[in-house]
């Protein structure tokens, strides 16, 4: 309060006179406010206490911000934000624009206002949505303004939210070779989980193809959780019932799409059984269908690897009762498994 007395004390007032002073009242808070003064007379009066009473009005309206955290892309959420007049004035609340991620952060702030915000009585609700469409940060702003008094400052509806999805992606195994009726063990990842949300795994089914050939424990086959960025290693053991190429699929059941869908992910296992090992030929002589004495011929030795491995045969040693062989021409040769590959070897004989 501001007393301007300027030119008017001292003064003496005869009987039935007064004094009208001016007093500027410029309250700086919303509350009742109380000054007071003594006014100094020549007869020293006690009865010269002088109150001044004012009351600071004026509404207000206070920001609102609304954070939805993390939800599931594709999912919806809604809530209302609530305003409130805490001043002791009426708020005429009037909508001005919107910013940001409106389509997927809305609000029906346009649709509600304008409204005569009356202190604690009434309560501005608004009504506002969350859809979230990617794994991505939103964010929106609603501009509102109180049109009955230029001083009260910017008010503002803010909605924040992001959106959440786990991903999944799954390993292939390969045994490689393993010999028939024996086995081969594997604790290899098959999972890795990603995206900015836990990811769930409902079940794993060894559901196809050579699944007696492949032992898993039941135990690592039930519904888990996996934070993102981690590993799932599956411990299996490859025992091939059969020769050949050996196959099976895990179906993993996950919820890495949109509003917790269920989808299904696919493991292969795979390997080769071969026979046990052997080493076994076949040595066989080609013979004319005549013989002439004292001519020479020629005959041919077969050599055949008949085993399942490499066989390096180093040289051929003769022998011989009543017949000459002279060696046309002997080579050191590698027969391989499998291909059972075959080498001919000449010479000439003579008959006496």
């Amino acid at each position: 309060m501001r007393i301007d007395t300027a030119g008017l004390l001292p003064v003496t007032l005869i009987p039935g006179d007064s004094l009208k002073i001016p007093v500027c009242f410029i309250p700086e808070e919303i509350r009742k406010i109380v000054r007071f003064g003594i006014a100094v007379n020549s007869f020293n009066l006690t009865d010269n206490i002088i109150s001044f009473q004012g009351e600071g009005v004026a509404p207000l309206v206070e920001s609102v911000k609304l954070d939805w955290q993390k939800e599931r892309t594709s999912t919806d959420h809604d809530s209302i934000v609530t305003f409130v007049n805490h001043g002791n004035y009426d708020a005429f609340v009037n909508y001005l624009s919107a910013s940001g991620d409106t389509s997927l952060l809305s609000s029906m702030a346009e649709f509600s206002l304008p409204y005569n915000l009356r202190p604690f009585i009434d309560t501005l609700r608004i009504r506002t949505k969350f859809i979230p469409a990617a794994t991505a940060a939103y964010h929106s702003d609603y501009a509102l303004e109180v049109t009955n008094w230029k001083q009260h400052k910017p008010i503002t509806l803010t909605l924040d939210g992001v959106g959440t999805q786990p991903t999944i992606t799954t390993l292939n195994v390969d045994f490689d070779t393993v010999s028939y009726r024996k086995s081969k063990e594997s604790t290899a990842i098959v999972i890795t989980s990603g995206g900015n949300e836990d990811l769930t795994i409902d079940t794993m089914i060894l559901a196809t193809g050579d699944i007696s050939s492949f032992i898993i424990d039941p135990q690592y086959l039930g519904s888990k959780k996996m934070q993102p960025n981690m590993n799932f290693a599956l411990p299996v053991r490859f025992a091939p019932t059969h020769l050949g190429l050996n196959t099976a699929e895990i179906f993993v059941i996950h919820d890495a799409l949109p509003a917790f869908k269920r989808d299904t992910a696919r493991i292969v296992l795979r390997g080769f059984a071969v026979n046990i090992d052997t080493l076994n030929y076949s040595f066989d002589m080609t013979l004319p269908t005549s013989l002439f004495a004292c001519a020479s011929d020629t005959i041919v030795i077969d050599l055949k690897n008949t085993g399942n491995r490499p066989l390096d045969f180093q040289s051929i040693v003769s022998s011989s009762i009543n017949v000459t062989i002279i060696p046309v021409s002997i080579l050191h040769f590698l027969t391989v498994s499998k291909q059972e590959q075959c080498l001919l070897i000449s010479g000439k004989k003579e008959q006496k």
